[in-house]
């Protein structure tokens, strides 16, 4: 399965030419997780969750798909919805606020495909960049729901989850990246 979207390079491990895991236990620079060229390692539930984010956005009619698509989107793949409830979350209660931010916004007209955002792009980079720090691994619905939460935490959609989790991202046994 690949992105529905043509601006993000998203791969997960299985992926033909899914960019190398760091082995010299280096890690990846502070500042890789925003180059624009390089692809973006995911796991197959986190790349599901953006497909449907991009469809949402699709059938809105927006011109971009953002965050709160992407939050709307963790309510509804089956994979992502027990990270949800395993830190507390109301799925149903979250996946109804998270669905009127996303209709909010007013349609574009001639709108094919949505672009992404740049929150949306800074968000699974750095989502990806922990991953690799932590385990050498693909990004997982764990380190996205971290990178929200660490790059965007005035974003509505982003106070909305917060305020849907009763345990805080934090409890993961590592420390985000800051």
């Amino acid at each position: 399965m690949a992105y529905r979207g043509e601006d993000l390079d998203l791969r997960t491990p299985h992926t033909r030419g899914s960019p190398p895991v760091d082995t010299t236990g280096n890690g990846l620079r502070r500042s890789d997780y925003l180059d624009p060229g390089r692809p973006i390692l995911v796991d197959e539930i986190v790349l599901a969750v953006c497909n449907y984010a991009h469809e949402v956005a699709t059938a809105h009619r927006s011109a971009e798909v953002r965050l709160d698509h992407l939050v709307y989107a963790l309510t509804r793949i089956e994979g992502s919805i027990p990270v949800l409830e395993d830190r507390g979350a109301r799925v149903s209660a979250l996946r109804n606020e998270a669905s009127s931010l996303a209709a909010a916004v007013p349609q574009s007209v001639g709108i094919l495909s949505p672009r992404k955002s740049d929150d949306l792009e800074s968000v699974l980079r750095y989502a990806s960049d922990l991953a690799q720090r932590r385990s050498h691994a693909a990004a997982t619905v764990e380190d996205l729901l971290i990178a929200l939460v660490d790059l965007t935490p005035d974003h509505p959609a982003i106070v909305v989850l917060r305020r849907h989790m009763q345990r805080r991202l934090g409890d993961t046994g590592y420390v985000p990246v800051r």
